[in-house]
């Protein structure tokens, strides 16, 4: 059984935005660290996956609306915040997400293309922006 490349695209994404937002709440690391590590991120799962280079980035990026879904989840179900403008607020995270994400996985696409890197490359890279938001989120250096 093979794992979908976009599922993994999304999951990776979820976790890079997920960790510092979800577990660092109320004060996250700075925005422009996390959209690096996505960028990251997006460029590994490019280079593992060159052929589909869109696919990675647009999905690594859907991470971005997914972590904001579970946020307003949990702001409205413990009456923290209202979120009335949800729609709006996901639109903005989708625009963000992608931002980072493409051109992210564009420089993969580029590495994989003309170094011919290959897929354990890319998976290592996808990796480190993993760990490295693991290290930002828990404060680990």
């Amino acid at each position: 059984m093979s794992i979908n490349p976009l599922h993994l695209g999304l999951a990776l994404g979820f976790i890079v935005l997920g960790l510092p937002v979800l577990f660092d709440y109320p004060e996250p690391p700075p925005f422009k660290v996390i959209g690096v590590l996505v960028g990251l991120g997006a460029a590994g799962l490019a280079i593992a996956y060159s052929q589909r280079w869109v696919a990675m980035g647009v999905a690594t990026g859907l991470g971005f609306v997914l972590v904001d879904f579970v946020q307003i989840v949990i702001d409205t179900s413990f009456g923290l915040y209202d979120h009335n403008l949800f729609p709006i607020e996901m639109f903005i995270m989708f625009v963000l997400g992608q931002l980072f994400a493409l051109p992210g996985a564009f420089l993969g696409f580029l590495v994989g293309r003309f170094l011919g890197a290959g897929k354990r490359v890319g998976y290592a890279v996808a990796g480190l922006a993993v760990f490295s938001s693991a290290v930002v989120t828990f404060d680990l250096v």
